[in-house]
């Protein structure tokens, strides 16, 4: 058996791009929480460590263990395994079991601030929240229970997050206020670049690849448009009409009135851009305004150009001052629940600790 709903994955408490924040306090809560845990059987340990005084019980941990797991799977490349990879320089399993740690800091270290500050969850969000966690526990009751996590321990670790997210907007409604446009500005221009991109289909309407023949035109036409910009100052939206004339019908496709707006859109991109590769995010964070090129490591080639972030102060403050004040406050708030929760006293079960084991993991019954 496997997850309900998609490949087994868990909620994974990692660093956010916060340009989207409204959406990431309506997601991070709501994120899927496809729970592959590790195996136990009746007999093994039912408490694994103490954080604080507090007794951390075994499916709380192995909640967070997956997560770490999750984590670490996803940098490991396809031909390595925990038993024979490196995360930051320390063994791969040695690195999920030190990030296992960090989390469940952060889950006590969240528990009680969340009550220290007074906070509630609002009656229908907290019902909706549980409604979700318990909805999807009932659904995959067979992998979850054979992995030894009851319902209850679900909605702990469930809730968990939402009140995380509490916690963060009360953090931010209280700091607002504190930064400045210049700082949001500075903060906006180091860490996003505007691009527009016009997309090149390299697939004809069969999704089949181009023939030698057609891709090499579909080639020739992208340089042609990055000649015209770089020599006679035209800009991407300028040149994009003709360049959709020309490519279009190399995948069989057909030119129209709304071809331009199909193919030509914008993002801001970020270090932390999955669209692209890391290698393309950078250059355009540090490429001058009205830069542009073809980018080649997409499935289909993009014609691009780098655009200012903003045009005016009033369209900064208007559209993105709020964004970036609530980004940088973010991270301000990430760090500090990462110093306190760092702070917190540990004391290890060894044993235990052995008994869970990351090899253990079971992604499917």
């Amino acid at each position: 058996m496997k997850c309900k709903g998609g490949p087994p994955r868990l909620l994974q408490v990692r660093r956010v791009n916060i340009l989207k924040l409204k959406r990431l306090l309506c997601a991070a809560s709501c994120a899927a929480f496809c729970l592959s845990l590790a195996g136990c059987v009746i007999s093994a340990p039912q408490t694994v460590l103490t954080v604080n005084g507090e007794a951390i019980p075994a499916g709380l941990y192995l909640s967070y263990q997956y997560s770490a797991y999750t984590e670490a799977a996803s940098q490991l490349s396809s031909n390595e395994t925990l038993e024979d990879a490196t995360i930051d320089g320390v063994p791969a399993d040695e690195w999920v079991h030190n990030r296992t740690i960090e989390l469940i800091r952060q889950h006590v270290y969240v528990e009680r601030a969340f009550e220290e500050q007074g906070l509630t969850i609002p009656e229908a969000e907290a019902a909706s929240a549980q409604s979700t966690a318990d909805q999807y526990y009932d659904e995959n009751e067979d992998l979850i229970a054979a992995n030894g996590i009851g319902k209850e321990s679900y909605r702990t670790f469930y809730m968990s997050q939402v009140k995380y997210n509490a916690l963060l907007q009360a953090y931010l409604e209280e700091h607002r206020s504190e930064v400045t446009v210049d700082e949001a500005k500075e903060y906006m221009d180091t860490t996003y670049a505007h691009i527009m991109q016009l997309t090149l289909p390299s697939t004809d309407a069969s999704y089949q690849l181009l023939d030698e023949d057609a891709a090499a035109a579909l080639m020739e036409a992208a340089n042609n448009a990055i000649a015209q910009m770089e020599d006679e100052g035209a800009t991407l939206d300028e040149v994009a009409d003709d360049v959709l004339q020309e490519v279009l019908p190399l995948s069989g496709r057909e030119y129209t009135d709304s071809s331009v707006s199909e193919y030509l859109s914008e993002r801001y991109v970020s270090e932390n851009s999955t669209l692209y590769g890391n290698d393309f995010s950078l250059a355009m964070l540090a490429a001058e305004v009205g830069s542009c090129g073809l980018y080649t490591a997409s499935t289909s080639p993009l014609l691009y150009e780098k655009l200012p972030n903003y045009e005016t102060d009033q369209q900064f403050e208007e559209e993105h001052f709020a964004a970036m004040a609530d980004e940088i406050n973010a991270r301000a708030f990430e760090e500090e629940v990462d110093e306190k929760a760092g702070a917190l006293s540990l004391e290890e079960d060894a044993a235990a600790v052995r008994t869970y084991s990351v090899y253990n993991i079971k992604t499917e019954v």
